[in-house]
């Protein structure tokens, strides 16, 4: 509740401050024309003490989420307050109103200027002149316009090129696009992306970032749902994204997100194209450098999906894209869509050698839909956090026969489900937030110790002997 009322803060805050600009013209009158408008100046007076001061209470409220700068915060707070004060003494002293409303206007304009820098940032007033711009496609300097370039240069030295692609490319968009809610000052949702071990740190929701993995890095996802979607991002209302700009993103995630210098070796001399043997359709192990996490994953050469199903799941707001380069297998990605229909399931059930990984996470996806999606064989990952699945929605994930990781994150699934679980090959499981008991996690991961169990403060994995220390 106290949220809520602290959230009417920026609309109480600007009610005494148009009120108090306009007793300041008043005051500002020959002294025989503000004699007859002393009654409207003691009114706006009174109204801009009382607004005022249910402003400060609500920016107080505000304050103690934790989402913005200490210090400013509190230098912004001092200000407010001090402006309600002379507020209430100019109404009460009529006598000596005129002088103490300028005072009044004085401190406005500084908490007016501190709660502008925590709403927009630093430079809201006066941008900064070595504010970086994004260019045009034409004379971006990308890691890939540069590797072209190299590649062109077919007789050039053997020179070292680095390119600086979070520095050059993803560090302005961020400054003109994200700083404001997501910085030192503001840290809406727990979120900085004022740097890189805060970017990796996540917010209260979570990670953003997973190098390699676009669709599933909320720092790219969430940049494409609907504008009026609430985890949509920038919020409506605030500067979005170009479509160029949400690309660079998406394409210095896929590359592994390197905030370093990234080293390109010019080739010297041209060489012919080495022969490729056909590829026999038996089962491989590869380690492609664009996913994370690091750990084998098995995929199976099959032919390609069919360019009409792609389409049509494309043009319903699903993101179809390949695991990795040179494979068929697919990643489908719902995060755009608002419901789950038939015809989906249709075409989701026409790749059923291609699909590897879906994503629902969010949707109102009932364990109708599970059942009707046919057996996917190659199907290894599946999110369905925060989803309508239940216990006999877990059920159906036994007749995916290389399934291995779920996310079952803010689901109604309870202790029964756990069985449909342990039945299953399913290697990792996601079971936070849901109607699981303590005790019926600890069972399952007595009798099936190599399962990873993450249950938020509860966290039961496998020790990888493997790892270093």
């Amino acid at each position: 509740m106290t949220e809520v009322i602290g959230h009417f803060h920026p609309l109480l805050v600007h009610l005494p401050i148009g009120i108090l600009v306009l007793a300041f013209l008043i005051s500002l009158l020959p002294a025989s024309k503000r004699a007859g408008m002393q009654p409207a100046m003691s009114l706006s007076l009174a109204v801009a003490a009382i607004s005022s001061a249910l402003a400060c209470v609500a920016g107080y409220l505000l304050a103690n989420s934790g989402d913005y700068d200490a210090d400013l915060v509190s230098n912004h707070q001092w200000a407010g307050i001090a402006t309600s004060a002379l507020c209430f003494t100019a109404w009460l002293a009529p006598k000596f109103d005129r002088q103490i409303l300028w005072g009044t206007i004085l401190t406005l304009a500084i908490a007016s200027h501190m709660g502008g820098t925590l709403t927009h940032g630093e430079d809201y007033l006066f941008p900064s002149k070595d504010e970086i711009e994004l260019a045009d496609d034409s004379t971006t300097t990308t890691i890939d316009t540069v590797a072209q370039m190299v590649s062109d240069s077919v007789y050039a030295a053997p020179v070292v090129k680095q390119v600086f692609m979070y520095r050059d490319e993803i560090t302005p968009i961020l400054k003109s696009k994200c700083y404001t809610c997501h910085s030192a000052i503001k840290k809406k949702g727990g979120l900085r992306l004022d740097s890189e071990s805060f970017i990796y740190k996540g917010g209260k929701n979570g990670e953003v970032l997973i190098k390699g993995d676009p669709n599933n890095s909320a720092l790219y996802t969430n940049l494409l749902l609907p504008l009026e979607d609430d985890k949509h991002m920038p919020p409506k209302g605030k500067k979005q994204l170009t479509r160029q700009e949400i690309e660079v993103i998406h394409r210095w995630i896929k590359k592994g997100a390197p905030f370093g210098a990234i080293e390109i070796l010019p080739t010297v001399q041209a060489e012919p194209a080495p022969t490729v043997l056909p590829v026999p359709m038996t089962e491989i192990t590869i380690q492609p450098k664009d996913l994370t996490p690091a750990k084998s994953l098995i995929r199976i050469n099959v032919p390609p999906a069919d360019e009409n199903s792609v389409k049509t799941l494309q043009q319903q707001g699903i993101v179809v894209e390949k695991i990795a380069e040179g494979f068929n297998a697919l990643a489908l990605n719902f995060v755009n869509v608002k419901e789950v229909n038939e015809a989906m399931i249709q075409e989701v059930n026409s790749m059923d050698q291609q699909v590897t990984i879906l994503k629902f996470t969010g949707l109102p996806v009932t364990d109708h839909v599970l059942k009707n999606i046919s057996i996917l064989p190659n199907l290894e990952k599946i999110q369905l956090e925060k989803t309508n699945i239940t216990d006999a929605g877990v059920a159906e994930l036994n007749k995916f026969p290389r399934l291995e990781t779920v996310n079952l994150y803010g689901t109604n699934i309870t202790d029964d489900g756990l069985k449909a679980i342990a039945m299953s090959n399913i290697k990792k499981v996601n079971l936070w937030n849901t109607k699981v008991s303590q005790r019926g996690i600890r069972s399952l991961a007595s009798k099936y110790p190599d399962l990873d169990i993450e249950a938020g403060q509860l966290s039961l994995k496998k020790v990888d002997s493997t790892r270093k220390k």
